[in-house]
């Protein structure tokens, strides 16, 4: 087995090797998509997709396959954990809400853990939602590098962004520009207070 020495290998080299694995990924998983694809070619919602695409339908390409899937995925979810608009929502949405989420502990917080604590919140979302739980963050714990340091720290405050981030879905950005009005002055009253500290 030959030794690596790491000294001897330039960025040139490195940013090579990394662009290569990266690639060779990214081209596994683009076989798989168009393998998953070709199954699924004859059904007559991704036909009917397929058409739509090619007029540059929009409207049609969402009501033939996105709402298709959509509706699937919204039963499911019924049928599995009941009927729950916010819960459907939450699951079914997702990747839109806990990059939202994500993306705010990066803006305010800083990206340490940003990931650990959109977790968190998410997970605290999904109990809340389905079991009714109130959302409790325990702050006295050994580890509390998961939860959130200055926003979205109690149930108020996470329920009130969720449902901000849900009427901005549909369309309706005024009770999330509200709610981040709020969390910028509580960024900025941390801040603040930081700066104080350490004067």
């Amino acid at each position: 087995m030959t030794n690596l020495n790491v000294e001897n290998v330039s960025v040139t080299e490195l940013e090579k090797g990394i662009t290569g694995i990266f690639s060779s990924f990214l081209a596994e998983e683009k076989k798989k998509a168009l393998a998953s694809l070709s199954k699924h070619e004859d059904e007559p919602e991704v036909q009917e997709a397929a058409e739509a695409l090619h007029r540059l339908d929009y409207q049609k390409f969402r009501g033939s396959l996105l709402r298709h899937h959509q509706r699937i995925s919204e039963t499911l979810v019924e049928k599995v954990l009941g009927d729950n608009p916010r819960l459907a929502f939450l699951l079914i949405n997702q990747v839109f809400v806990s990059r939202h989420v994500r993306n705010l502990f990066v803006d305010i917080e800083g990206s340490a853990c940003c990931a650990d604590k959109e977790r968190t919140v998410m997970r605290a979302l999904l109990r809340h939602y389905h079991k009714g739980a109130r959302i409790e963050f325990n702050y006295d714990g050994e580890y509390t590098y998961h939860l959130p340091q200055i926003v979205l720290r109690d149930h108020e405050s996470v329920v009130a962004y969720f449902e901000a981030l849900y009427g901005l879905y549909y369309g309706n950005p005024k009770a999330y520009m509200q709610e981040m009005l709020k969390i910028a002055q509580a960024a900025q009253a941390a801040r603040s207070a930081r700066e104080t500290e350490d004067s």
